[in-house]
């Protein structure tokens, strides 16, 4: 039987962050990229739950169950690789589409 090739995935996992509440006393949410090796898209998803239980359980955080997977389509990863895409369908103008979906404000990013 050959031996099956490992790809490059990137993953995206969501979740709420225990400790920490915002001024408003609302809940903390976090999403995280990662990049794994994996023989197919099936198998990707399984590494990618694994480590966001791990991570979930070492950072004092609680992972959601949503794993998001994008397979890359280089061989290897260097500068500037995409390692996380995801296409969204809307009938909002580009500014309406970025405040509601990327830029609500709510987001902890730095400027």
């Amino acid at each position: 039987m050959p031996k099956r090739i490992k790809e490059w995935y990137g993953a995206k996992t969501v979740y709420r962050v225990f400790t920490t509440l915002n001024k408003k006393g609302h809940k903390v949410y976090e999403e995280r990229v990662i990049v794994l090796r994996a023989t197919s898209f099936g198998r990707a998803i399984q590494v990618a739950e694994k480590e966001a239980k791990t991570y979930a359980k070492e950072s004092e955080c609680h992972y959601l169950g949503y794993v998001n997977v994008f397979k890359l389509s280089e061989d290897s990863i260097t500068e500037l690789t995409e390692v996380f895409s995801l296409m969204r369908d809307s009938k909002l103008t580009d500014e309406k589409s970025l405040d509601k979906f990327f830029d609500t404000g709510l987001e902890r990013t730095q400027r």
